[in-house]
């Protein structure tokens, strides 16, 4: 399925409750999506090879990778930058150690990766904007941001401001949708059901001619993930280009 002429991804953390590839190949058929963003449960460093050309073999396309920590260890970033080379990914989304840029910038230059640092609510190290800022202002072009709507909403922002500030810098999104109760706690929903303005969010995508990822991310239901993951992947159906 392409949303902007883009091919959508089911980021694999939805399907972390299933048995085995052969599962998550038929989960994805369910959904009518061809595409997956792998993340390390599904793939590592000994496998990378063999779990693309499965995938492959069964039409279904890495669209990115990740979340993957990132810290200042030369030898195993090394590592995670061949593990992801071999997927053929030419994105992957990262929660780097704020010590690691250097090695970071040098890693995306000689793999040819681009890298987005991943939002992960008000908790996280990089969960709202002004934190991210801190940290892009010694990044290269070849690292941006891994936008999740979900997580930024969890931080008190608004993912929409968020496209407007960062533009080219967006290298992948995350569609999730939360709802929230009178404490801010917040819970799965299906996409476009929740506090999320996702005709908002496409119409900003379209008029700003996004080329990144797009990925869909539903992580309710982790023993039976299809039924809500398909009325997601509905709802995207919307907005078929």
């Amino acid at each position: 399925m392409n949303v902007l002429g883009i091919r959508v991804g089911i980021q694999s953390w939805c399907f972390r409750g299933l048995d085995g590839l052969s599962a998550i190949v038929d989960a994805l058929k369910a959904c009518n999506i061809d595409a997956l963003e792998i993340t390390s449960i599904h793939a590592n460093y000994d496998n990378a090879e063999e779990v693309r050309a499965y995938f492959e073999s069964h039409g279904i396309i890495l669209t990115c990778g990740g979340v993957y920590k990132f810290t200042n260890d030369p030898e195993v970033m090394d590592k995670l930058f061949q593990m992801c080379k071999k997927l053929g990914l030419s994105t992957i989304g990262i929660d780097p150690d704020r010590d690691s840029i250097e090695l970071l910038n040098y890693l995306c230059n000689k793999y040819d990766i681009k890298a987005g640092i991943h939002n992960h609510g008000k908790k996280h190290r990089y969960g709202r904007m002004d934190q991210l800022d801190a940290i892009l202002a010694y990044c290269s072009d070849k690292v941006g941001i891994l936008l999740d709507t979900a997580w930024a909403l969890d931080a008190g922002e608004n993912p929409l401001d968020w496209i407007d500030r960062y533009q080219e810098r967006i290298l992948g999104i995350h569609f999730k949708d939360f709802t929230f109760d009178k404490d801010g706690n917040h819970e799965e929903a299906i996409l476009g059901e929740g506090d999320l303005d996702l005709d908002g969010l496409i119409n900003k995508l379209r008029k700003m001619n996004y080329l990144g990822v797009l990925s869909l991310e539903y992580e309710g239901e982790v023993n039976n993930p299809v039924p809500n993951t398909k009325r997601c992947v509905d709802r995207l159906c919307t907005y078929v280009l």
